[in-house]
């Protein structure tokens, strides 16, 4: 008799880390249990490290008497991945200046996503760094489920100011 099947599914897009727990009683001695529509069986009815797939849950007593899930099969599905589509960076407008800024853009993932300038330490909800001073800034991007994505193109350098442009002595 198979009694209940759990499914906790990946918290982040490309994780393996769902997992499938079946519980069962009855029939003839030691129950083996399968995910894989009895490719493989196990004595053990907890099922780990799992990824995005399709899974079909079985159980079998000793006696090779089998029972499918009735909510066969079970999909499981990876959140949206979030997408990094760029970051941009302007460099302070005087010398000792701390004006410039950095532009993050980035869709997808679950919920709200949050933004950092400096791998993580703070965050914050604005795409928008104001009031930065010349340096390299490590950007990264966190869903709701506490995914994380980095720029690949880290440390984003806000540059100090270039002399150029400004008014000079005759």
């Amino acid at each position: 008799n198979l009694t209940n099947v759990n499914v906790v599914e990946n918290l982040c897009y490309g994780d393996n880390n769902a997992s499938i727990t079946i519980t069962a009683n009855g029939g003839f001695g030691t129950l083996e249990y399968t995910i894989n529509n009895g490719i493989s069986w196990t004595s053990g009815n907890a099922f780990n490290g799992l990824v995005a797939g399709t899974y079909n849950v079985k159980v079998r007593d000793e006696n090779g008497c089998a029972v499918n899930f009735t909510g066969n099969p079970i999909v499981l599905t990876d959140p949206a991945e979030i997408v990094l589509v760029s970051v941009d960076a302007t460099a302070v407008t005087s010398y000792g200046g701390n004006d410039g800024t950095i532009q993050v853009v980035a869709y997808g993932g679950t919920g709200a996503l949050q933004y950092s300038n400096d791998n993580g330490t703070t965050w914050q909800y604005s795409n928008f760094f104001i009031d930065l001073i010349p340096g390299g800034y490590y950007i990264l991007v966190k869903d709701a489920n506490g995914c994380i994505i980095s720029n690949s193109a880290n440390p984003v350098i806000v540059s100090d100011f270039d002399g150029v442009g400004e008014n000079e002595a005759n």
